[in-house]
């Protein structure tokens, strides 16, 4: 990636002059990299409760949907047994909660978030609900 140094020009690549004043490319030095591997197994905790500290606001939220609210009335309302299982409505009422809270308010985004945010993953245990079920 270049390099603004300053108004006028980028910098591709950085040079140092050698005793006779030419100009060549800094030499790369011996250096050991911390391990990279993408086809590793598993980049996450196998334990999804171990994704997140214990002070994050999605705990927070979690336990409030799990031990505050009574969701029974939403439960009782789930009496067609027509199509496929329906998501767990403590799920949804976790990702609601959360995203509304952090101001995501789209079906769309709180979806996408579901797939890409650790916070999300946790309380939804790695399931991403579609939009509009």
């Amino acid at each position: 990636m270049s390099e603004r140094r300053d108004a006028e020009h980028f910098v591709l690549m950085d040079v140092e002059a050698d005793a006779a004043g030419v100009r060549r490319p800094k030499r790369s030095v011996d250096k050991t990299f911390r391990r990279y591997d993408q086809d590793q197994p598993m980049l996450l905790a196998p334990d999804i409760r171990d994704w997140l500290g214990s002070g994050h606001p999605a705990r927070w939220v979690s336990d409030l949907v799990e031990d505050g609210l009574e969701l029974g009335p939403i439960y009782d309302d789930y009496t067609d047994v027509r199509g496929g299982p329906p998501y767990d409505p403590r799920l949804m009422v976790k990702v609601l909660i959360y995203g509304y809270s952090h101001g995501i308010t789209s079906s769309r985004a709180l979806e996408r978030r579901c797939h890409d945010d650790v916070a999300f993953g946790f309380l939804t245990a790695q399931q991403a609900p579609i939009p509009f079920s």
